[in-house]
């Protein structure tokens, strides 16, 4: 017998004649499991085992920054004693009593809770479909800080295949959730191996611009790295970033492909088989860029490509090998790149010479 079922059983022959016991009622009494349950955890049980959602009180609060939600965890730890044994039920009653009354969360009831789900591509599920015992097997809620976010399909993703264009990882117009194995790169230089490609379809975009040249575009619930004015390290979403705001970027060695050692020619930017291309025929192909079209004086090292694109393409290379660079147009109809800072110029003189 599956856990649901024996939850459904006991509930069942607990209730009485006059008024039938909701699993919500057995996880939470403290003649059941004497669970006290977060907002999302209450919404997912309702989901699952047909109860009405809650449509007039705001139990489900959503951070407008990931950081607030740490802020808070801190406040409710600071709370209890060192050596006192963290209750589970005391710690759910502190922490949503903090947030509760905060400006800095987004306060929804169950039913505009499923709807905003729902409508960040985030659930399987309209709040309306929620209704007494119609039991939910198939529903899929994505609720972590990262789920439902997309980027544009054009975005080069660092993967063991070297650089990839997101959309070449999937179907564009197949499916929402397609099967894809592939080991891509993460922060710190770590790696991992994702399990699908999610395809999000015609959504609403923001795109974003830094004052060097790097640009990323995507959902408004995408989230990067910042810096705050506090000096502290943040996840914000795209549609939350202001100008002036100072973006994180990944400098470390990234991931290289095994691709053929002849990459052919493409007039409009680097050759897609280098991208995909391993370390050593990358290299190579940037020092004889450098050599045919860079320049280098006491000022630094310089690049001049005829296009964008190209110019883009060759940043991101080079921030493989930990070369940040400036991409700037003064000198029409050419794009500038010029390498910045002394770990750059290091890197440079490491990697390529």
């Amino acid at each position: 017998m599956s856990l649901s079922s024996l939850v459904q059983d006991i509930v069942r022959n607990t209730a009485s004649d006059d008024k039938p016991m909701t699993a919500i009622e057995f996880i939470e009494s403290p003649w059941g499991l004497n669970f006290r349950l977060f907002p999302a955890q209450r919404v997912i049980v309702k989901c699952y085992y047909g109860v009405p959602l809650n449509s007039t009180d705001k139990t489900c609060h959503i951070p407008r920054r990931w950081q607030t939600i740490i802020d808070r965890m801190d406040l409710v730890w600071d709370d209890f004693d060192e050596d006192e044994p963290a209750d589970q039920n005391r710690l759910t009653d502190l922490f949503l009593e903090e947030i509760s009354v905060s400006d800095s969360y987004y306060h929804f009831t169950e039913w505009e809770y499923v709807q905003h789900l729902y409508d960040e591509g985030r659930s399987n599920l309209r709040p309306e479909e929620v209704c007494d015992g119609n039991k939910r097997t198939e529903l899929v809620l994505a609720i972590g800080r990262q789920s439902g976010k997309c980027v544009t399909g054009d975005t080069l993703i660092p993967t063991e295949k070297g650089l990839v264009r997101l959309d070449s990882l999937g179907d564009p117009g197949g499916p929402e959730w397609q099967r894809c194995k592939v080991k891509v790169l993460q922060q710190g230089g770590t790696t991992a191996s994702s399990a699908w490609f999610y395809n999000s379809g015609v959504r609403k975009t923001y795109k974003v611009q830094t004052h060097h040249g790097f640009d990323l575009e995507g959902t408004g619930n995408h989230r990067i790295k910042v810096m705050a004015p506090s000096g502290d390290i943040e996840w914000r979403r795209l549609d939350e970033i202001q100008p002036g705001d100072w973006a994180a970027i990944q400098r470390k060695p990234g991931l290289w492909g095994v691709g053929p050692d002849y990459v052919g020619k493409d007039t409009e930017g680097v050759p897609e088989g280098l991208l995909q291309s391993s370390k050593t025929v990358v290299v190579a192909y940037l020092k004889s860029l450098f050599e045919l079209k860079g320049s280098s004086s006491v000022e630094g090292v310089s690049l001049y490509l005829p296009t964008r694109l190209f110019a883009r393409q060759i940043q991101t290379l080079l921030l493989q090998l930990g070369v940040v660079t400036c991409l700037r147009k003064e000198n029409a109809p050419l794009y500038t790149l010029d390498l910045v800072g002394e770990r750059s110029l290091l890197a440079f003189a490491q990697e390529i010479g």
